[in-house]
C-alpha cells in the first residue's frame, strides 16, 4: 500500500515537473522572440520608412474612390466622362507596365536603398500635376508618371525587405509594410470620404515627401555590399540591423552569417545574362511558374477594383450604407486585416494561407455575382441590401490576410542574386497587365454583359488560382535566403552545409577552450 502511494506521489511530481518545464519553456520561447525582437528595431524602422514607398503607391489607387465620382460630377472644375474616369483609373496601371524594366537599370548599379530614392521623383511630380491639372489630360499624364514610379519601386522594396530581414522577423517586416499601406489608405480614404478632393491631393502628397525624409537615413542591403565586394561595410550593416553592441563579441557570429550570405551572391556570373538564367534553371523557372500564378490569383480577384471602384459599386448595389461611409469602413477592415495577418502567417503555412484566402474570396465573389445578377434581372433585393457591404467586408478581410500579402514575401525569398532584379521586373510586369486588364475591362465587361460579370470572373480566377498556387508553391517559412535557394539546389545545399559545419567545428574548439 505504501508503495503504491509512493509511486502515485512521484506520478504527481513528474506529471508536475513535466508541466512546471513545459511552461518554463514557454516561457523562454516567448522571452527570447521579445528580446530577439528588441534587437532588431533597425530593421523595423528600417522597414517602416521603406514601406512609405508601397504606401504611396498604395495611395494611389484607393485616390480613384472618392477622386473619380467627384470629377464625374458637376462639383468639379473640369467634369470628366464616364470613359475618361476609366482612364484615369487604368493609366496608372499601364505607366507601371513601363516603369517596373527601369528595375534592372539601377537595382545592381546604385543599389536597393537609392532605386527606391529615386521613386521621389515621379511620385511628387505625379501628385503636382494632379494638385495644379486643368483638364482630364493633365491627370492622364500625371497619373501615367505615377505608374513609372509605383513601377520599379515595388519590386525594389520586396527585395529590400526580404534582403535586410532575419530568418524569424521576415513576415513581420512584410506584415509592417502592409499594416503602413492600409493605415495610410485607411487616412486617404477618410480624407475622399470627409473632406474636399483638394485636401485628398495635399495629403497624398506629404506621404512620398515624408517617405524621402526618413528613407534616406536607412542603411542599405548587406547583400547589395557584399555584391558589391564590401564585406566590411556589409559586417557593419548587419551590426546595426541586427542591434549588436558589443561588436568584439558578435563580430565572428556576424561573420559566419557573412560567409552563408556570400553564397547567395558568389554564384553570380555577370557574363551570364539573368534572364538567360533565370528561363534555362529548372528551380529558377518553377520559382517564376508559382510568382505567375501567385500574381494573376492577386490581382485577378477583384481587390484592386474594390479599392478603386467602391464608391461607385455601393451606389450602384443601393447599400442602406452611404457609399462614402462604406469605403470607410472597407479602409478600416484592411487595416485591422493586415495588422492580424502576421499572427496568422506565424501560426500556419503559407500555403495553407493562400489557399484559404482564396477559396473565401472566390465565394465572397460569387455572392456578390448573384447579388447582381438578380438584379440585373429586375428582380427586388431591398431586403438584401446589406449583402454588398458584408461580402466585401469579408472579402477584404480574408484576402489581406492572405493573397495581398503572400507574393509579396516569396517574391522576396524564391530567387537567387543573379536573376532576383529580372525576376522582380517578371513579378511586377504579370501583377502590372493583370491590374490593367481588370481595370480597363471592368467597365467594357459590365456594359457588355451586366455588373454580376466581373464579380463571377473574379470568383473563377481566385478559386482556380489558389488551387494551382497551392499545388505547386514550396514552404518557406522560417528558412533564411540560402536554405531556400538550398531546397532545389544542391550545390547550394553542398556549400550551406560545409559553412555551417566549419561553424560548428569552430564553435566547439572554442568551448573546449
Amino acid at each position: 500500500m505504501i508503495k503504491k502511494q509512493e509511486s502515485s506521489s512521484s506520478d504527481t511530481n513528474s506529471l508536475s515537473n513535466s508541466f512546471s518545464n513545459t511552461i518554463n519553456n514557454m516561457k523562454n520561447k516567448i522571452l527570447t522572440k521579445f528580446s530577439t525582437r528588441g534587437k532588431c528595431q533597425m530593421q523595423y524602422i528600417a522597414c517602416f520608412s521603406g514601406s512609405l514607398a508601397t504606401a504611396a503607391c498604395l495611395i494611389n489607387t484607393s485616390w480613384t474612390s472618392p477622386a473619380v465620382p467627384y470629377l464625374k460630377s458637376g462639383e468639379s472644375k473640369f467634369p470628366v466622362t464616364d470613359t475618361q474616369g476609366a482612364w484615369i483609373v487604368s493609366l496608372y496601371n499601364f505607366g507601371d507596365i513601363f516603369g517596373t524594366p527601369l528595375t534592372l537599370l539601377f537595382l545592381d548599379r546604385i543599389g536597393r536603398k537609392y532605386t527606391m530614392l529615386l521613386y521621389g521623383i515621379p511620385a511628387i511630380t505625379s501628385w503636382l500635376l494632379i494638385i495644379f491639372a486643368n483638364n482630364f489630360i493633365d491627370l492622364y499624364i500625371a497619373r501615367f508618371i505615377g505608374g513609372i514610379g509605383h513601377g520599379f519601386v515595388i519590386s525594389t522594396t520586396v527585395i529590400y525587405l526580404a534582403e535586410i530581414s532575419e530568418k524569424d522577423s521576415r513576415i513581420t517586416l512584410f506584415t509592417i509594410m502592409r499594416v503602413t499601406g492600409s493605415c495610410v489608405g485607411f487616412v486617404a480614404t477618410t480624407i475622399g470620404s470627409l473632406l474636399s478632393y483638394e485636401i485628398l491631393n495635399i495629403t497624398c502628397l506629404i506621404v512620398p515627401i515624408i517617405f524621402l525624409l526618413l528613407f534616406s537615413f536607412m542603411p542599405e542591403s548587406p547583400y547589395y555590399l557584399l555584391l558589391k565586394g564590401n564585406e566590411e561595410e556589409a559586417i557593419k550593416c548587419l551590426i546595426k540591423l541586427r542591434g549588436k553592441t558589443d561588436q568584439a563579441l558578435n563580430r565572428e557570429s556576424l561573420e559566419n552569417d557573412i560567409a552563408e550570405m556570400k553564397l547567395n551572391v558568389e554564384g553570380m556570373n555577370f557574363k551570364i545574362s539573368a534572364f538567360r538564367e533565370l528561363l534555362y534553371q529548372k528551380n529558377n523557372r518553377q520559382a517564376m511558374l508559382v510568382v505567375l500564378f501567385m500574381k494573376i490569383t492577386q490581382f485577378m480577384t477583384g481587390n484592386l477594383i474594390i479599392l478603386g471602384y467602391a464608391v461607385e459599386i455601393f451606389e450602384f448595389g443601393g447599400s442602406s450604407v452611404k457609399s462614402g461611409t462604406a469605403a470607410i469602413i472597407l479602409a478600416g477592415i484592411r487595416l485591422i486585416s493586415s495588422l492580424l495577418s502576421g499572427l496568422l502567417l506565424n501560426a500556419m503555412d503559407i500555403r495553407s494561407n493562400f489557399l484559404i484566402s482564396g477559396l473565401l474570396g472566390a465565394l465572397c465573389m460569387f455572392t456578390l455575382g448573384i447579388y447582381f445578377y438578380m438584379k440585373h434581372l429586375g428582380e427586388n433585393v431591398s431586403s438584401f441590401s446589406w449583402l454588398p457591404l458584408t461580402a466585401l467586408i469579408i472579402f477584404e478581410l480574408i484576402t489581406y490576410l492572405g493573397i495581398a500579402i503572400i507574393p509579396f514575401i516569396l517574391q522576396g525569398e524564391l530567387f537567387p542574386m543573379q536573376v532576383k532584379g529580372v525576376a522582380g521586373v517578371f513579378g511586377t510586369i504579370v501583377g502590372s497587365i493583370c491590374t490593367f486588364a481588370s481595370t480597363t475591362g471592368y467597365n467594357a465587361l459590365n456594359d457588355a454583359v451586366g455588373f454580376h460579370a466581373s464579380f463571377w470572373l473574379f470568383g473563377f480566377t481566385s478559386f482556380f488560382g489558389s488551387l494551382i498556387t497551392y499545388s505547386i508553391t514550396p514552404e518557406t517559412r522560417g528558412k533564411t535566403l540560402e536554405e531556400i535557394q538550398a531546397m532545389n539546389n544542391p550545390e547550394i545545399k553542398k556549400k550551406l552545409y560545409l559553412v555551417r559545419l566549419r561553424r560548428l567545428d569552430s564553435n566547439m574548439s572554442t568551448t573546449q577552450y
